[in-house]
């Protein structure tokens, strides 16, 4: 999961646009894995 989440950031990083949108679909996907493994 981390390991995900580091390798989005970093595409993200390098891609620079969309940043908004990449990082809260991020949010929302961290969010559905806490959810979900709650």
């Amino acid at each position: 999961m981390y390991t995900a989440l580091f390798h989005i950031e970093k595409i993200l990083f390098m891609k620079g646009r969309n940043y908004e949108k990449i990082f809260s679909y991020s949010i929302r996907w961290i969010w559905y894995r806490t959810y979900e493994g709650r």
